[in-house]
């Protein structure tokens, strides 16, 4: 086309990769990215379409993609610079079909490498030439890499970017460089970098910031002791560490919160440990401890017992390690086993005119379930259904109490809502719909217990990962716009400071947007229409998309029958529908309920992650 211009391209291509700042996932570059490869395409220009697939064959993806190679299943590597720390080798990347890095591209990274000014893009430039290259050369461009990553770190701090969207980039450059540095035996260089990151800390700590050192703390416990000539350095942090121990336990002690955590302190005393200055008994045996303050805490029996059990994890791991102190801890343990018996006897809820009994055991099973699926945690608890009552065994249990109790299911049922009465079911085919429909509700208050003691867990298990792992996530292109507010929205749910009603105001909403964009992305848009009495798909209601049959296809049977009972059906829960309208009261909303529907809105994220894309 006339208007095509190649070095116009390249000058575009520049601009997208010298950004001044990235995230760990810089969706946006490859978004960016995308119409300029179209318009090489478009004019036959397979320079620059080449040069744009060495770009990205550099950058991490949003989300691995899976594909068939050579007859076999395989999936993309989609944090390709973590990967290098998993390998344990620095070698080209070899991931076909998806990425491959070829010696061709040495020539265009040096040329890139001259005329980028952005330390990142010049550390991934020089190390992806260093792994071409031997002898001296290999040498010298190890040593621009690991200058590209240490600049760009400290770029980050000194211009406040280390605690906004991109805290992940810091940390993990002053690891790579450390990493990098040691592997090829430079500890001069290494101790260069680190006391960096040694500075860059206690400017944070002093900045008053009480969250984002920690892991920058914990890249330095990682590899201060394979440098020398530290040992100032160790005793500054060790003593900054052990100060922050004592204000986090002294706050854990005044707080009246009843969800009050122990879980900074745990990662505080975890990252004491690696510096090896404490008596590591004492200090394994704190963390055991915090475990049974949160315990005695804590108000719900399961709960109470979920955290000594873990307490007694914990002292079972270190009767092989510290033998001299064997008779101590299995006494500790003993004590923690007698607890846990008495807390068992009290487990047990009342719903829906129905006990409800959860054992500690069945809690244990699901998580050693979910573990073996050998995937994030969280994924894995997105991608199971067990929390989802299933349709066709709600009909069937409705069928057995239809014969069992009949009169239930011919006598006409009225149904109320706060104030007054708002339908009356009269016909028997309506009231047994109304009864399978119930039996599903009932299994839904089930699934938000389960689903919140496994929260609990998992907020145990990772941390500051799962909030990680959820924005991680929410970086599809298809919810772009609407990612800050659902951001905001789990981090009222999950976050620090959690306020539920806030989160939940924030996240329903959403969950008929996420169905809309799973039936755009999947190309569904006209059959689903042919179905509905509106020309137009906006025109479609919530209700309208949860009766669908083709949303069914997309999402499921179950979790389309889940989602419609407790959201848009009026007699039942209706909890959308009375949100929005203003009926919901605030003492009506809890903690399990906000959590089961953050966990819904999360697994059609993954829904809508999963489905392909069609035109």
């Amino acid at each position: 086309m006339a208007d095509y211009n190649q070095e116009q391209a390249r000058e575009e291509i520049k601009q997208v990769m010298d950004a001044e700042y990235e995230r760990m996932y810089p969706f946006e570059m490859e978004k960016e990215l995308s119409p300029i490869f179209k318009l090489a395409e478009e004019n036959k220009d397979e320079e620059v379409k080449q040069e744009i697939l060495w770009e990205i064959d550099l950058i991490n993806r949003a989300f691995g993609h899976k594909g068939t190679y050579q007859g076999k299943e395989v999936s993309e590597i989609s944090n390709k610079w973590e990967y290098f720390f998993k390998a344990g080798e620095f070698k080209p990347i070899f991931n076909p079909p998806f990425c491959e890095w070829k010696k061709e591209a040495v020539d265009y990274y040096k040329k890139r490498y001259e005329q980028t000014g952005s330390y990142l893009t010049k550390a991934r430039y020089a190390f992806a030439i260093m792994v071409f290259s031997a002898g001296k050369d290999k040498l010298e461009w190890m040593q621009k890499s690991v200058n590209g990553w240490l600049k760009c770190t400290e770029k980050y701090i000194t211009d406040g970017k280390y605690n906004k969207e991109y805290y992940e980039v810091p940390p993990f450059a002053y690891e790579f460089a450390l990493k990098l540095s040691l592997s090829f035996g430079k500890k001069d260089l290494a101790k260069q970098v680190l006391d960096s990151l040694h500075n860059n800390i206690q400017t944070i700590l002093t900045s008053g910031e009480k969250r984002w050192h920690l892991e920058f703390l914990e890249v330095e416990s990682k590899y201060i002791n394979s440098i020398a000539g530290v040992d100032e350095i160790k005793k500054e942090s060790t003593d900054k560490i052990k100060k922050i121990i004592e204000r986090l336990e002294k706050e854990f002690e005044e707080s009246q919160d009843k969800q009050k955590s122990n879980h900074f302190v745990r990662s505080h005393i975890r990252i004491l440990l690696n510096y090896k200055t404490e008596n590591e008994y004492d200090l394994n045996r704190k963390i055991a401890e915090s475990h049974i303050s949160e315990a005695e805490a804590r108000e719900e029996p399961l709960v109470k017992s979920s955290f000594y059990n873990d307490a007694i994890k914990k002292y079972k791991t270190m009767q092989s390690t510290y033998t001299g102190k064997k008779e101590d801890i299995e006494l500790r343990i003993n004590e923690l086993i007698l607890k846990i018996k008495e807390i068992n006897s009290k487990i047990t809820y009342n719903q829906i005119q129905t006990k409800i009994e959860i054992t500690k055991e069945q809690i244990d099973a699901y998580l050693a379930h979910l573990k073996a699926q050998k995937k994030d945690l969280l994924i894995a608890f997105l991608d199971d259904v067990s929390l989802l009552p299933k349709y066709d065994q709600n009909k069937k249990m409705s069928e057995d109490q239809k014969k069992q109790y009949p009169l239930q299911f011919m006598i006409p049922v009225t149904v109320y809502n706060a104030e007054e009465p708002i339908m009356r079911i009269t016909s028997e085919v309506d009231i047994f719909d109304y009864r399978v429909r119930r039996n599903i509700l009932l299994g839904l208050k089930i699934g938000e217990i389960m689903c919140k003691i496994t929260f609990e867990s998992l907020k145990k298990e990772l941390g500051t990962d799962l909030l990680k792992i959820m924005e991680t996530l929410i970086n599809q292109e298809e919810i772009i716009t609407i990612k800050p507010t659902l951001k905001t929205g789990f981090n009222y749910v999950f976050g620090e400071k959690t306020d539920f009603i806030a989160g939940l105001h924030i996240l329903l909403p959403y969950i008929e947007e996420i169905i809309r964009l799973i039936i755009k992305k999947a190309g569904k848009i006209e059959v689903v229409l042919q179905q509905q009495d509106t020309k137009f798909f906006r025109g479609i209601m919530l209700d309208g998309l949860l009766k669908n049959k083709d949303v069914e296809e997309l999402i499921g049977l179950d979790f389309q029958k889940s989602l419609k009972v407790m959201l848009v059906d009026n007699d039942q829960a209706n909890l959308r529908n009375e949100l929005l309208h203003g009926r919901l009261s605030s003492d009506k909303i809890s903690e399990a309920q906000t959590l089961f529907i953050a966990y819904c809105l999360l697994k059609l994220i993954k829904i809508l992650k999963d489905t392909n894309k069609k035109e």
